[in-house]
C-alpha cells in the first residue's frame, strides 16, 4: 500500500518459485524475496493481496505444501512468516480471489470448483488466526471481489451455471445480504469500486 513493494504470484517459474516480492524505488525493481510453496505439479498461486497496513500478504491458490489453499504471511520488509492458514471448502478447491477489508479485520475469499457449489466466504483475522465470519451463495467460481472504501459492501463477479453476474453484498460483521445483482453478457474477470463508492467497474471477455 505504500508503493515500496510489489508481490507477484503465479505458476512455478524455471527456478521453482511461485512468489516473488520486489522493492521499488520509483524507477527500478530490485528482487527481495523468492519463495517456493511446494513441489506438486499442479501447484499454482491465483491471488496475492497486501493487507491495508502492508504488514500481511494473503496467498490464495491450490496444492500449496501447507495443505491449505489460503495462507496469511507476516511481512517485515525482508522476509515472510506464515501466521495463519485455512483449507478451501472441499479441500481441493482453488482460491481464485482475495480482498482485504479497508480496516484489515476481514478478508473476502472466492473459490473455484468445476461442479459448482462453492460459497463466498468472509474470514475475520486477528493477526494470528482466521475464523469464518460469514458465507453465502452457490457459485462455480468467483473471479474477483472488492470491498467498498467504507467496508460495508462487497462487490463480486461470479459464474453460476451458464451465466456470469455482478453482485453487491452488504456485510454487517456477521452475515452477508445480497442487495443488487446484474447479469453480465460476457465472462466477467475483474471488479473494482470507485474511491467514492458511487461506481463499480467490471471487465471480462466475449
Amino acid at each position: 500500500p505504500d508503493g515500496r513493494y510489489l508481490a507477484v504470484g503465479g505458476f512455478p517459474n524455471s527456478s521453482g518459485y511461485e512468489l516473488k516480492i520486489y522493492s521499488f524505488d520509483g524507477s527500478s525493481l530490485t528482487p527481495l524475496i523468492f519463495k517456493n510453496f511446494g513441489s506438486d505439479v499442479n501447484l499454482r498461486l491465483r491471488a496475492v493481496t497486501w493487507s491495508p497496513d502492508g504488514k500481511y500478504l494473503s496467498i490464495g491458490g491450490a496444492f500449496l505444501s501447507s495443505g491449505e489453499e489460503l495462507e496469511i504471511h507476516r511481512f517485515n520488509g525482508s522476509s515472510l512468516t506464515l501466521v495463519a492458514s485455512t483449507d478451501s471448502q472441499l479441500g481441493t478447491n482453488q482460491v481464485f480471489s482475495t480482498s482485504w477489508s479497508p480496516d484489515g479485520r476481514y478478508i473476502a475469499v472466492g473459490e473455484y470448483y468445476y461442479a459448482g457449489g462453492t460459497k463466498l466466504r468472509i474470514y475475520s483475522f486477528n493477526e494470528s488466526s482466521l475464523s469464518l465470519a460469514a458465507e453465502t451463495g452457490d457459485f462455480y467460481n468467483i473471479n474477483s471481489l472488492d470491498w467498498s472504501q467504507d467496508g460495508r459492501y462487497l462487490a463480486i463477479v461470479s459464474s453460476e451455471s451458464s451465466e456470469d453476474f455482478l453482485k453487491i453484498y452488504y456485510f454487517n460483521g456477521s452475515s452477508l445480504s445480497l442487495i443488487a445483482s446484474q447479469s453480465y453478457e460476457y465472462a466477467a474477470n475483474s471488479v473494482n469500486w470507485s474511491p467514492d463508492n458511487r461506481y463499480v467497474a467490471i471487465c471480462g471477455y466475449s
